[in-house]
């Protein structure tokens, strides 16, 4: 798929690559040990085409003492580094759940790693204010600016004093978009956020997407759900919700855990002039192009919900039917046995279901509806859509 903008007829003068969670962990770090571009396929040649490459740093590049949280924790050795360098991608973004794993040492030593392999980053800092601060590019005489934010998730979002990541901060980065305005020729705000592993995105980061779109991003890419969801106008400026898992193994064969796509972004100085999707699948042995034409299909069936926020909410409401009373028990089973197994754990896993958007939504969304008896109320092809996202296996 090619967007082209209409109010930009002007041929691009830079093309920015944009690709999603990147960790050099599990089966993939040790593809980087042997062979630190090996793991790119035949992707590889796409990523070396663009002028300006940014992907998501999903680990701390560290091996230091993993921290106590909800969810996984992850562990990047220092020499894989030489996989970002090879491509080599311009810069990375740290505004995600895994940037603290190995606390703030971690952090600290994965920021010196990068600065002396000359990787730009944003997303994360010592304070809120460098957390926020966005990333200042010129690529071929185009300005261009990238804000980075993320959940927060586990409390890891940055205070005024305490390090951390860019938090879910909506109305602070819309007015710092706004402000920005004059200042560059493209702002293009990345977020990771949502629900994982889900085929549209909850309510919230549609809302807080269209606010951002209508602060004056250009472009406002998702990740964080491993799963590719849609595209979007909103306000006539083009959304990615999620582009999925990039350089990311999963030990699994779900379809759509191993399918993604990155994004050639054509820039000047009027702005964005148009973005090619290249989507593509991951192997055991790393990622490979698959036929764009077959992913359109993909891309198509998950986009038709995002054109309208009623549609999206059909979709939110056909997940959680999906996902149901039962769903939630053995979910709280999965926390209760953690409390008495490894309270530390489960303390984290329950502490996050309260206090992270993400999970806070799918419990107060999912549970209201049980309580007011409408759990069962959604479309069919809402639930169809959401079976198949967490049912779908990879064709061999």
């Amino acid at each position: 798929m090619i967007w082209e903008n209409p109010l930009n007829q002007l041929p691009g003068k830079a093309v920015l690559d944009i690709s999603g969670d990147w960790a050099p962990i599990r089966r993939y770090g040790e593809l980087m040990d042997s062979d630190p571009v090996g793991v790119y396929g035949d992707l590889l040649e796409d990523l070396q085409k663009a002028d300006w490459r940014i992907t998501n740093l999903e680990a701390p590049m560290d091996a230091g003492k993993l921290i106590v949280k909800s969810g996984a924790a992850f562990h990047g050795q220092e020499s894989r580094i030489a996989s970002l360098k090879a491509v080599p991608f311009d810069a990375v973004t740290l505004g995600n759940n895994h940037t603290f794993d190995c606390g703030i040492e971690g952090f600290k030593r994965t920021c010196r790693i990068l600065d002396s392999s000359n990787i730009a980053y944003c997303g994360a800092g010592m304070d809120r204010a460098e957390a926020l601060k966005p990333l200042e590019c010129v690529v071929n005489g185009v300005k261009f600016a990238v804000f980075n934010i993320s959940e927060g998730e586990d409390r890891m979002a940055a205070s005024d004093d305490t390090p951390g990541v860019a938090g879910w901060e909506i109305e602070a980065l819309e007015s710092a978009v706004w402000q920005a305005r004059e200042k560059y020729h493209v702002i293009i705000v990345i977020v990771h956020c949502g629900l994982e592993y889900i085929p549209a995105p909850p309510p919230y980061v549609y809302d807080a997407f269209d606010r951002l779109s209508a602060a004056g991003a250009d472009l406002v890419v998702g990740h964080h759900p491993h799963v590719p969801q849609g595209m979007a106008l909103l306000h006539g400026k083009p959304v990615f919700f999620s582009l999925g898992n990039f350089i990311f193994y999963q030990p699994n064969d779900l379809a759509y855990r191993k399918m993604g796509y990155h994004l050639h972004v054509s820039i000047n100085e009027k702005g964005i002039s148009s973005i090619e999707v290249l989507p593509y699948q991951l192997t055991e042995n790393g990622a490979v192009k698959i036929d764009p034409d077959r992913f359109d299909v993909v891309l198509d069936a998950v986009s038709a919900c995002l054109q309208s926020r009623d549609s999206m909410v059909e979709a939110w409401n056909g997940f959680l039917k999906y996902y149901g009373t039962a769903g939630y028990l053995d979910e709280l089973k999965r926390i209760m046995n953690q409390m008495q197994e490894n309270p530390g754990k489960g303390a984290a896993m329950l502490r996050n279901r309260v206090m992270t958007l993400q999970h806070l939504h799918h419990w107060n969304d999912g549970l209201t509806r049980i309580v007011n008896g409408e759990i069962d109320k959604a479309p069919e092809w809402g639930v169809k859509l959401a079976e198949l996202y967490f049912t779908a296996e990879v064709q061999k």
